[in-house]
């Protein structure tokens, strides 16, 4: 097997696709702590950002990522219920923590 036809399968396999999503985001929320925080380095951009940046790189296409990526997809959903629920269960908690809000109606007056 030559190297061009090895380089396919790797970047053809479903499970490069997790490991890339899984490496992109890592490196995203390496580089937020190192900015500490800051709004502009939210891990989810830079993820992407880097995601695409790994897909025009390689040539890979979206379709071919997407074999590994609809893996993570299938996992998203859950996860959010899963976080959901206790959320929806503390909501009046969060509602005090977040304190009062200003009604739109004194924004509109700008």
């Amino acid at each position: 097997m030559n190297t061009d036809a090895a380089l396919s399968v790797i970047r053809t396999s479903p499970l490069t696709g997790v490991f890339v999503t899984l490496l992109a985001y890592k490196l995203a929320v390496l580089f937020n702590r190192r900015c500490k925080g800051h709004p502009l380095s939210n891990p989810v951009l830079i993820g992407v950002l880097l995601l695409l940046a790994w897909l025009l790189a390689t040539g890979t296409s979206y379709r071919d990522y997407m074999k590994g990526g609809v893996m993570v997809q299938m996992l998203l959903g859950p996860a959010t219920v899963a976080l959901a629920v206790p959320l929806y269960g503390n909501l009046s908690r969060l509602k005090r923590a977040a304190g009062p809000w200003p009604s739109p109606s004194g924004l509109v007056g700008w």
